[in-house]
């Protein structure tokens, strides 16, 4: 781990050098996350079929960022680097990738194609895709989420989308000895319609097909390679509610005719204030890809907590999820703030033992602003599962840490800059809003 060290150092090294000069910075290559390095308490991880307690160190990022932006079109390409030290249990320390890509171009006025990719590669995949019903051991764990869509514009206020989605998911589990390898694609065609009035509310209707392949040793093991579900077909529609001084509210409801016949419902309501957040949101669905859904039912206006928590990773096609979020983030003046995300989630395994697996997520931070660079955080998390099918055991993780981030972009990022520090137009945004999305991954 000793090479893995030095690569980050020198990471870091080269981060500092490029934001102190701009001057060297070419072609939009700018760091668009702050530095972190935490330390921390690991209690109860499940590693194989043993339960872990012990001290780590984390450093993540920052995320590098190469922007290129046109008249008619944006390309954006990040890397954020990961690594994971343990004090006891050196045999685990591992470097964990995150990696995407996003491509626009407006070929007319009204034409506009969109391409995307994401990327994740880690050895802990709970505390990486944070709130989740459908939680992990610290294992191998790989995705690759793939999309292009098409959207035209049939007038001031009415849009067509074609879109195409692919998800590959691979989990590694040697304790599982039927099925020691998860690999498993899904492939969605979308065609939706959306349309605004006025300039607050806006209705949707999507139809999409969805088929699931298992290239893993579960096909296998049935002499199938690959098994191929039934096709499925969803359609839903959407409504969304974007209103003066903050407020917000957004639903979704389909239904899913194939593999398993379902309906779907999903809702988010929030208030933003000056240096407030609340959202609260339910969903109920199949479970599937981690994002796999937000590319079928569910429209584009609902986004936030409920796309992000509401499908637990893995393919689970003989299952129903369904989950209630809770997000609340405050700031105190310019140098005190906090966040808690909430998640409290079932599934339902239709025709199979368990019949529900009841999940629970928390993470709590409180964030300090030393300076206009430099911040102190500490916070805990909390998983727990009551089953988990892969193990046949439950799972339950808390994790206790504290740490610090070292803004290392061009120009200090709103969340840490004082009053003093901000432009006039800085001043009048939603400054809460502006705070890391992913706290608690640290």
């Amino acid at each position: 781990m000793k090479t893995a060290l030095l690569i980050a150092a020198l990471l870091c090294s080269a981060a500092l050098a490029l934001a102190q000069d701009e001057a060297q910075i070419h072609n939009g290559l700018d760091f668009t996350t702050p530095l972190t390095i935490t330390a921390g308490r690991e209690d109860q991880m499940l590693v194989g079929t043993e339960k872990i307690t012990d001290n780590t160190s984390i450093i993540s990022g920052p995320t590098m960022r190469l922007y290129k932006g046109g008249p008619r079109g944006n390309f954006d390409l990040h890397y954020t680097p990961e690594f994971q030290l343990f004090q006891n249990r050196t045999d685990l320390n591992s470097w964990n990738h995150s990696a995407g890509f996003l491509t626009e171009y407006r070929m007319t006025e009204r034409l506009t194609i969109t391409t995307s990719d994401s990327f994740l590669n880690t050895q802990d995949p709970t505390r990486s895709l944070g709130e989740s019903a459908f939680l992990l051991p610290r294992q191998s764990f790989t995705e690759n989420m793939f999309n292009a869509a098409l959207s035209y514009g049939l007038g001031p206020a009415t849009t067509f989308s074609l879109s195409y989605g692919n998800t590959l998911s691979d989990l590694l589990e040697p304790v599982n000895q039927i099925t020691p390898r998860l690999l498993e694609m899904a492939n969605v065609g979308t065609v939706g319609l959306s349309h605004t009035f006025g300039e607050h509310n806006r209705v949707s209707a999507e139809y999409s097909v969805l088929k699931l392949r298992d290239f893993g040793s579960r096909a296998a093991s049935l002499n199938q390679q690959p098994a191929v579900t039934q096709l499925s077909h969803s359609a839903g529609f959407g409504y969304s509610y974007t209103g003066l001084r903050g407020f917000y509210f957004g639903a979704t409801a389909g239904v899913t005719r194939g593999g398993i016949d379902s309906y779907a419902v999903s809702g988010q309501i929030g208030k933003r204030w000056t240096s407030v957040l609340v959202e609260l949101g339910y969903t109920r669905q199949l479970s599937a890809f981690r994002s796999l859904l937000s590319n079928t039912i569910a429209p584009v206006d609902v986004t936030g907590a409920v796309l992000d928590s509401r499908i637990g990773t893995g393919v689970q096609l003989n299952s129903v999820f369904q989950a209630a979020t809770l997000r609340y983030r405050e700031k105190f003046g310019y140098r005190v703030g906090m966040e808690l995300r909430a998640l409290a989630g079932r599934t339902n395994n239709l025709g199979s033992l368990p019949p529900n697996i009841d999940s629970a997520t928390g993470r709590l931070r409180f964030y300090f602003r030393l300076a206009s660079r430099f911040s102190f955080f500490t916070g805990a998390e909390f998983y727990n599962q009551n089953f988990n099918q892969l193990l046949g055991t439950s799972l339950e993780r808390k994790r206790f840490y504290a740490g610090m981030m070292i803004s290392v972009a061009r120009r200090a990022q709103p969340m840490e800059m004082s009053g003093q520090e901000q432009s006039e137009t800085d001043q009048r945004r939603d400054i809460a809003a502006d705070w890391p999305a992913d706290w608690g991954t640290e």
